[in-house]
């Protein structure tokens, strides 16, 4: 359950947002304040993992608050730039765009940041981050920080992505596993968040 101190902090955030994103006081009443939450693990992991912020707000602000998704990264940014969301939690660098191409206005960040982590089945260990080459490495979206991260941390390792190591790409976070345990990929980039989700 959330911290007072932080829940009023996060209930302030929803009534500015509110503010932004509603149309008329009456509209705003009436209609579901719709939570847009990016898809970077299955529906319904997002929607167990923001079902505590859907009651508390619910209660707090009186009335229904709807957590959506979408398909991919691609299609919920295209519905973010769209103001389908009253609020939107997304990538930094996707806000980002969002903020300087369609007005949006950020209002919190997660603190602390998440970090990036290489992954692998302790079956087959990588003993030497060289071996990739010719490989596979797993990823979600590529335009993820996560995967911008890596891709770069990759390079610094001198094995360009695309050239040395192939991307191959899962629907979500939680579908790295699948890839890794079946072979198709000795490695993948997560974020630590989703790792211990």
């Amino acid at each position: 359950m959330m911290e007072t101190g932080m829940a009023k902090t996060f209930l302030a955030m929803i009534a500015l947002a509110v503010a932004w994103f509603a149309g008329s006081p009456a509209e705003a009443q009436t209609q579901p304040l719709q939570v847009g939450v990016l898809p970077n693990v299955s529906t319904r992991v997002i929607l167990a993992n923001y079902q505590p912020f859907q009651k508390f707000f619910e209660r707090e602000l009186g009335r229904t608050v709807e957590i959506a998704t979408a398909p991919n990264f691609k299609a919920f940014h295209q519905r973010t730039m769209a103001k389908e969301f009253n609020i939107a939690v997304t990538a930094p660098n996707l806000g980002r765009l969002a903020e300087l191409d369609a007005g949006l206005r950020p209002i919190a960040i997660y603190e602390p940041p998440i970090p990036g982590i290489m992954v692998m089945t302790k079956a087959k260990p990588v003993g030497d981050i060289a071996t990739l080459k010719g490989r596979q490495i797993a990823m979600t979206n590529p335009q993820s920080l996560v995967a911008l991260k890596g891709v770069r941390w990759l390079r610094d390792q001198g094995l360009e992505v695309g050239r040395d190591v192939a991307p191959i790409h899962a629907r979500n976070e939680d579908s790295l596993a699948q890839l890794l345990n079946s072979g198709e990929a000795p490695l993948a980039l997560m974020s630590m968040g989703e790792f211990r989700a």
